[in-house]
């Protein structure tokens, strides 16, 4: 039913969020999902870590761009080096990219 609706309103997100909701194997992975989808990336992350899936959290943040918040993800739940010189980098560079803007941008 939900699938119609977005193929009527032609909306291509809501049809890709409801065949993902499809492949999920319980109703807090689909509530995380729909959460996301709905903005709600704090509501949707405390699902994933409620249910011991703080993967799940890293991944979601991940695709937001949240470096910050991956990192603090993974200081809380021992992850390795690898991953912090990976995420580090990527904060690093975020940093640059807002530092040229900042000084592009006139006062």
């Amino acid at each position: 039913m939900a699938e119609r609706a977005f193929v009527r309103s032609q909306d291509y997100q809501g049809i890709q969020l409801v065949k993902r909701l499809h492949k999920l194997d319980s109703e807090n992975k689909q509530a995380a999902e729909i959460a996301a989808y709905q903005g709600r990336y704090e509501a949707s992350e405390r699902l994933y870590l409620d249910m011991d899936r703080r993967d799940l959290a890293v991944q979601l943040r991940v695709k937001l761009g949240d470096w910050f918040r991956v990192v603090q993800l993974l200081k809380s739940g021992g992850a390795g080096g690898l991953l912090f010189l990976i995420f580090f980098s990527e904060i690093h560079e975020a940093c640059l990219i807002l530092f040229d803007e900042i000084e592009e941008s006139p006062i």
